[in-house]
């Protein structure tokens, strides 16, 4: 105000203003506070008292609602507790379950150890019994009737045998080593898919981030409370740093 006293009038500054000025002092009614740098003593107390009695009338005008206060911030923090167990609760389980998977894991890898030994055990019994099932053939054609006679109920177990064995072979083959890839292979979708859902971090500034990010309309109501409770004297501020 007192560069405008030497150099222009109040109303004459406030008609020539910029576009985008003016539509913020549309915005407060064009309720404007001129402050005197100059002033001093009681003068400049008599600034103080304008300015705060400005700002009585504008809350007064807007019903006395306070946005400003802390109910809004102690419920976002209420809210980010609630979260941030939320988040750590989902972290427990998500980790639970992946140590579910690991022993399930470790269970399939013995399992298939155990049926891997199974078969190579049978594999080489199989080949015991056939080169056993040969040396008997020579040597029954050079054997007594009563000697053949043993050769071949010795001869007949061995064939049982050798079909058992062959068709656990196949069932081992066939049912149980493919039962444990499917399981393996559905065991690292699994782990895949609860590695990727399972973030890892802070629960507590990950819910913070997340609440801000969901409470963008709560910035707005501060804000506007802010407005509401200082337009008159934000206008004020802008004004002399315009001049």
């Amino acid at each position: 105000y007192d560069d405008l006293k030497r150099h222009t009038t109040p109303s004459k500054y406030l008609s020539n203003v910029s576009p985008n000025f003016r539509t913020f002092l549309n915005k407060c009614r064009w309720r404007v506070c001129w402050i005197d740098n100059t002033a001093d003593g009681l003068n400049s107390s008599k600034q103080v008292e304008t300015l705060l009695l400005e700002v009585g009338k504008i809350i007064e005008q807007n019903g006395n609602i306070s946005f400003y206060s802390n109910t809004l911030y102690t419920e976002a923090e209420k809210i980010m507790k609630t979260r941030e167990e939320e988040i750590k609760n989902d972290q427990r389980k998500n980790e639970n379950e992946l140590s579910v998977l690991r022993i399930r894991e470790e269970h399939l890898e013995k399992e298939l150890k155990s049926k891997t030994w199974r078969l190579k055990d049978i594999e080489r019994r199989l080949r015991e019994l056939e080169t056993t099932s040969r040396k008997s053939v020579e040597v029954q054609r050079t054997s007594t009737r009563s000697s053949k006679s043993n050769f071949s109920t010795a001869a007949l177990q061995k064939e049982q045998e050798i079909s058992y064995l062959n068709k656990e072979v196949e069932k081992i083959k066939s049912s149980d080593l493919r039962l444990i890839e499917k399981q393996r292979e559905e065991i690292a979708k699994l782990k895949e898919r609860l590695t990727r859902r399972h973030v890892k971090g802070n629960p507590r500034s990950m819910a913070r981030k997340e609440v801000s990010r969901r409470n963008s309309c709560l910035s707005s109501k501060v804000s506007r409370g802010i407005l509401a409770l200082g337009k008159h004297l934000l206008t004020g501020i802008i004004g002399l740093l315009l001049l």
